[in-house]
Parts: C-alpha cells; structure tokens; sequence
C-alpha cells in the first residue's frame, strides 16, 4: 500500500528521471547535441520540464514541455482508494517536424517520438510506484500552436484517509 506522502512526491521523481532521458533532453530542447550531464542543459530542461500542471504560463515561454502530475479521482468515502499519475506532454506546431539531418533514425513527428521516450522512462522508472501501465494515451490542443498528448497511468495500492 501506497499512503499519501509518498504518492505526492511521484511527479517529482518522475520528472528527475525524464530530466536524465537523453532522447528526451534532444527532443524537447530541439537539440540533437545536447548533454544531459551538462549544467546548461539541465537549466534548460528545468524550464521545460514540471512537476506540476500549468500550461497557460509554460506555452507562452517555452517551444515543447512535460508536466507531470497526480490527480485523485473523486470518491464517495473519507479514504483514498485510487491514483492516476497524469503526463501531459506538449509540442509548439512551430517545431513538431523533426530535421532528419539532425535526428538521424527518429521516424514521425517530435510528440510522437517524445510520447515514446516518456512512457519508456515512466513504465521502467522503478520509483516504487509498481508496474505502470499506460491506461489512455489522449491528444489535446491547449492553444492553436500547441499540440498535446495526455498520458494516464495507474497507481496501484493507494491506502489513504
């Protein structure tokens, strides 16, 4: 059983991870160079890249992003029986289109690659939330530059009041 406390900070190790993703450090920085051990990728990605879900903000600073959250869903009782571990992962249009001559063996487009490297790190991440599973996979548009991809995956064995 999982209690409240450690669900909370799930979004936070998750985005550690994604953070340390070299696919996705080139996909969301559009830089096929980049380093993930390197201090101004990092700082980079850390304006990319939450813990938490606010878009209006991060669309107007930012070409592509990753927010990554927990929701409850509604029940009847005092005590919580169930968590979804929420991704949302968003792509300006002016970017979707990869360059070939810089991301050699990346077929489709820049959501389409980064949905693929996400769900990897999440489903094999090891953070103790059990063995994850993508439950849907929604696309949304959040303005009518950006182009999204909602990843819904759930927390087993959640106890709390």
């Amino acid at each position: 059983m999982k209690d409240f406390k450690e669900i909370i900070l799930y979004p936070y190790k998750i985005k550690s991870l994604l953070m340390k993703d070299s696919t996705i450090a080139k996909l969301i920085l559009n830089d096929a160079d980049a380093n993930v051990l390197d201090e101004t990728t990092e700082s980079q990605l850390r304006q990319s890249i939450f813990d938490y879900s606010f878009v209006e903000e991060i669309v107007q600073d930012t070409k592509s992003f990753i927010c990554v959250d927990v929701e409850f869903p509604w029940q009847a009782t005092d005590t919580i029986t169930s968590a979804q571990l929420v991704v949302l992962i968003g792509v300006s249009r002016s970017i979707m289109t990869l360059d070939n001559s810089k991301f050699k063996g990346m077929p489709g487009n820049r959501l389409a690659n980064l949905f693929v490297a996400t769900n990897s790190v999440i489903t094999n991440s090891g953070i103790g939330i059990g063995t994850q599973h993508l439950q849907t996979g929604k696309s949304y548009v959040v303005s009518r530059d950006f182009a999204c991809k909602q990843l819904v995956y759930d927390i087993p064995n959640v106890s709390c009041s």
